[in-house]
C-alpha cells in the first residue's frame, strides 16, 4: 500500500491540563528536582518516559511525520495521566527511587488504586488539574515537537551541572552501555552505522565517538548536548519563557528563588513537604557533593565529600579521574574549556576556596 501523504495525523481532544518535564544530561540531579516537585500542590509522582524521548527523536532524525510525531506525543500523555489518576502506572516497587513508598502523598496513590476509576476520570482530571511529572534524558534540544504539541501546558525544567560532577556517572555509563547485558535494558531509538548502533544525540559525531574511549565519549557528549541545548534555545526564543534553567550548585546552595519561580510557572504552591524534601536531600547545603547516600548513586560513582576539601580541591579529584581513565590531552583541554565557562555563568555563588 502506498503511503498517503495527504493525510493528516491529528488528535484534537485531550485529557492532559498540564505537564512538567525534568529534563537533563546524566548526573545532573534530575532525579532530585523530580522527588522534590511532587510536593507542590497538584503535582504528581515522576515516571520516565523513554515515549516522549523516542517519539523527538525519531522527528529528530526525519523517520516519523511531524503530525503524526505530535499527534502520538498527545496521546502518550494524555494515557500517562489517565493511568495515573487510578494508580495503574504508579511505581510500588519499595526500592525504586521512582517508588509511591517514597512519595510524600503514598496513601494518595493507595486510595486512588481502591477509587472508581475509568468513566469517572476525564471528570476528575478536569476539576483536580493534575500536573503530570515526567524525568527525561537528553530532550531539550529535539524537543520542538513536544512544545508545538502542548503549547501552554507545559513547562521544562532544564537542569545543568559542572562538568567535573557529571563526568565519573558519565564514564560509567559508558563502560556499561555497550555491554549486551546492559544495552537491551536501554530502551532508546538508536539509529546504525557501520554495523554499530549510536544513540539520537550521538548523530553528526559519531564517527569521533566511536574512536573515543569512554571518559572521552562522556567529555564529546558533553560537549554536544550543551551546544545543541544552546542552539536550540537560540532558534527557539519564543519556547524560552516554557524553560527553567536550574543550576544545580546554586540550587543546593540557595533553593529559594528557584522554589518561586516554579511556583510561578506552574502556578502552584509549595508546602511543608517541600521544605522537609530539602531537608531530606541536605538543601541549602555547604558542601556542592553532600548528596543524599542512596544506593543508586553510589553504583553511579557517587562519594561522600573528603573532609577538610575546599569546592576547588573536590573539582581537582574529579579532573585527576580523567587523566587515571586514560583521557587524551585533546578531551583533558575541551573539558577544561567547559568547566571553565561553566564557572563563569554559573559559580557566582560559588566560594571555590
Amino acid at each position: 500500500m502506498s503511503k498517503n501523504n495527504e493525510l493528516k495525523i491529528s488528535r484534537n481532544n485531550q485529557l492532559l491540563e498540564q505537564l512538567v518535564v525534568v529534563d537533563g544530561q546524566a548526573g545532573s540531579g534530575k532525579s532530585m528536582f523530580t522527588s522534590i516537585l511532587p510536593t507542590f500542590n497538584r503535582i504528581e509522582l515522576y515516571n520516565y518516559s523513554t515515549e516522549l524521548e523516542n517519539l523527538c527523536a525519531l522527528n529528530y532524525l526525519k523517520k516519523i511525520d511531524y503530525s503524526a510525531c505530535k499527534a502520538m506525543i498527545k496521546i502518550q500523555l494524555d494515557q500517562m495521566i489517565y493511568e495515573t489518576m487510578m494508580s495503574r502506572r504508579v511505581n510500588f516497587r519499595y526500592t525504586d527511587v521512582s517508588s509511591a513508598f517514597n512519595s510524600s502523598n503514598l496513601f494518595e496513590y493507595i486510595r486512588r488504586a481502591f477509587s472508581k476509576g475509568d468513566q469517572v476520570i476525564p471528570e476528575l482530571i478536569k476539576n483536580k488539574k493534575p500536573i503530570l511529572n515526567l524525568l527525561t534524558h537528553n530532550l531539550l534540544s529535539i524537543s520542538k515537537p513536544l512544545f508545538e504539541a502542548l503549547n501552554d501546558k507545559l513547562i521544562l525544567i532544564e537542569t545543568i551541572r559542572h562538568p567535573l560532577y557529571m563526568i565519573i556517572q558519565q564514564t560509567f555509563n559508558h563502560k556499561n552501555f555497550y555491554e549486551n547485558k546492559n544495552k537491551i535494558r536501554q530502551f532508546h531509538v538508536c539509529f546504525e552505522k557501520n554495523q554499530t548502533e549510536f544513540f539520537p544525540w550521538n548523530y553528526g559525531y559519531h564517527e569521533e565517538f566511536l574512536k573515543a574511549n569512554p571518559v572521552e565519549r562522556a567529555i564529546l557528549e558533553m560537549y554536544y548536548l550543551n551546544k545543541m541545548n544552546e542552539n536550540f534555545k537560540k532558534n527557539n526564543k519564543e519556547i524560552n519563557k516554557k524553560i527553567i534553567v536550574i543550576p544545580f550548585e546554586d540550587f543546593v546552595i540557595n533553593p529559594s528563588d528557584y522554589i518561586k519561580n516554579i511556583e510561578t510557572k506552574l502556578d502552584t504552591k509549595s508546602s511543608k513537604k517541600t521544605t522537609k524534601t530539602l531537608i531530606k536531600h541536605k538543601v541549602p547545603r555547604k558542601k556542592l557533593a553532600d548528596s543524599l547516600p542512596l544506593k543508586v548513586y553510589e553504583r553511579c560513582g557517587w562519594k561522600a565529600p573528603v573532609k577538610g576539601l575546599t569546592e576547588k580541591q573536590e573539582l581537582i579529584l574529579r579532573r585527576d579521574f580523567v587523566i587515571n581513565n586514560s583521557a587524551s590531552k585533546k578531551y583533558i583541554n575541551l573539558l577544561d574549556k567547559m568547566s571553565e565557562d561553566y564557572e563563569a555563568k554559573y559559580f557566582t555563588n560559588v566560594k571555590l576556596n
